[in-house]
């Protein structure tokens, strides 16, 4: 009864807002976020409190910047990057002139350049999983540029020496984008191997990677993953009292 659940979450900040550290209290938003995204009639009041959770981190002491904080903060802004994601996954170069491609190029290049910031600044979190989900999407944006540009049609009009000319032109602009995927693909794998934490975003970047280095990820082994709290590459263990926001099974 995810209604429920958000209830309580929003009463536990409530009634613990002077005893239970700010960390805690962030950790209460973030699970009241996460249940509410489960109520459909909530979708938007839960982008607004993940949104708040990622604004509060950053005003957080870094004592409170536990790996549980640190995962939940970029966890919530990973969540409010999906959007911008699909918004750019979804711009194609099915068209037929040139100039139409041309003014596409120049908007996906754009986006492209936005969304590198934007997951840049989630793996500035240090959250090992969120880091290794950042990338992977980051290799996905680069894939799809890679092969929208290998796929897109050749413009009417043109002799034979200019179409050769023009699929030239493209393989040139897409030849970088298919080693930029392959790099963030890689990076994801690195920062699985670095931060201990394993999961299936790792496996989702080993996939990939078998497409593109098949001599390298040919057989990848896949151990069962497990329902844990990651740690954080960069969060300090520091102990901590209070009322146990981070605990419970919600």
């Amino acid at each position: 009864e995810w209604k429920k659940v958000a209830d309580y979450w929003y009463s536990f900040q409530r009634d613990y807002s002077r005893a239970a550290p700010p960390g805690q209290l962030l950790l209460a938003r973030y699970k009241e976020g996460m249940a509410l995204r489960e109520v459909k009639a909530n979708d938007a009041n839960s982008g607004i409190v993940m949104a708040e959770v990622a604004t509060r981190f950053r005003s957080l002491p870094d004592a409170e910047k536990l790996p549980p904080v640190v995962d939940a903060a970029a966890h919530a802004r990973w969540l409010g990057l999906e959007s911008q994601f699909n918004d750019f996954q979804a711009i194609h170069f099915n068209y037929t002139r040139q100039q139409d491609l041309v003014y596409v190029l120049k908007i996906k290049n754009a986006r492209m350049s936005k969304l590198l910031d934007l997951y840049t600044e989630v793996i500035k979190y240090g959250s090992g999983r969120w880091s290794e989900a950042s990338l992977t999407r980051l290799g996905e944006a680069y894939r799809n540029f890679n092969k929208g540009l290998l796929d897109a049609p050749t413009p009417k009009g043109l002799d034979p020496e200019q179409q050769d000319l023009y699929r030239s032109t493209l393989e040139s602009q897409a030849l970088p984008l298919e080693d930029k995927a392959t790099d963030a693909f890689d990076k994801a794998v690195q920062t699985s191997s670095k931060s201990g934490v394993y999961t299936e975003w790792t496996l989702k970047a080993q996939d990939y990677l078998r497409e593109y280095k098949p001599d390298e990820y040919g057989d990848v082994h896949k151990p069962s993953l497990v329902d844990s709290q990651p740690a954080a590459v960069t969060a300090k263990p520091v102990a901590q009292t209070g009322a146990p926001a981070g605990s419970g099974g919600n």
